[in-house]
């Protein structure tokens, strides 16, 4: 389980534009894309007073509270990861319990009791409909593990640029080399800012993971997703600032995903073209 109460800027994945392109198949590296193992099991709940708890198919959670429903940074904010321990019961690991009963399609009884707390509170909440409906949005709601990054970097206005493929993706390792090639990013970096996994929902939640908890989560607008653009936004105060303009695609082939961002990002004293490629596998 990751709490998150603060966040720092998120200099090259943020983005304000997404454009997804996904195909799904088998091929000689890629092996067939499953499905998510938790998928009658997504749901999305608000549970009243900004509260809202978000369950992926692929057995992630987000828990948010927000100050001001929808209009403010959440005041509370936990992502990780759940096992079904029975029909309806559910353990958000190393956070809480999780008991839905009463189940309709519109609303549930939720009794949430958190980690180590004997005291259960139990609310009746609101069920949000999903809008990852489209076969295209579908195979994208999996966990995602970075096995590989590309970089390139070059003068906004033109010039030579340097690139370099990373093992994983470790944005502290990233930037002390991008530094050393004399690339200055705006950016204040967290230490151990690793990528532990991205994981997208059915009810238009992206969570970019990293191990040190410092995670970024994203509104995501599926509706009328067809593996066309798409917008997003993320909710932290400043994950995107350093992203002038962008554009990202996401090709998934058999259990392979490619999921590139590319724009011109803010530098110390100049601007600089940029594009990162995650090149991962579907978590198992």
């Amino acid at each position: 389980m990751k709490k998150i109460l603060s966040v720092a800027a998120m200099a090259i994945m943020a983005v304000a534009a997404v454009s997804f392109i996904s195909s799904c198949g088998k091929d000689d590296d890629g092996g067939v894309l499953r499905t998510g193992r938790y998928s009658d099991d997504a749901i999305t709940l608000d549970m009243g007073d900004g509260e809202m708890l978000d369950l992926s198919n692929d057995g992630k959670f987000v828990h948010r509270r927000y100050e001001i429903v929808r209009s403010s940074l959440p005041a509370v904010y936990a992502t990780g990861s759940y096992k079904k321990t029975g029909k309806g019961q559910y353990d958000l690991v190393g956070y809480a319990s999780l008991a839905i009963t009463n189940k309709t399609a519109t609303s549930a009884t939720v009794v949430f009791t958190p980690e180590g707390d004997d005291e259960s509170r139990s609310v009746e909440a609101i069920i949000l409909e999903p809008t990852a409906v489209s076969a295209a949005a579908k195979k994208l709601c999996l966990t995602w593990t970075v096995e590989s990054t590309d970089i390139e970097v070059s003068p906004a206005e033109g010039g030579n640029g340097v690139g370099r493929t990373f093992t994983g993706c470790d944005l502290n390792e990233i930037y002390s080399w991008l530094e050393k090639n004399e690339y200055y990013i705006d950016a204040q970096i967290p230490q151990n800012q690793k990528v532990d996994y991205i994981a997208a929902f059915p009810s238009g939640t992206l969570v970019l993971a990293f191990k040190n908890g410092n995670d970024y989560v994203a509104n995501v607008d599926w509706s009328d997703f067809t593996g066309s653009a798409l917008n997003y936004i993320w909710e932290h105060e400043g994950a995107g600032a350093n992203i002038l303009a962008a554009d990202a695609s996401f090709v998934v082939k058999g259990n392979k995903g490619i999921l590139t961002f590319s724009g011109i990002v803010a530098g110390s004293n100049e601007n600089y073209k940029a594009s990162v490629v995650f090149n991962m596998k579907a978590a198992k």
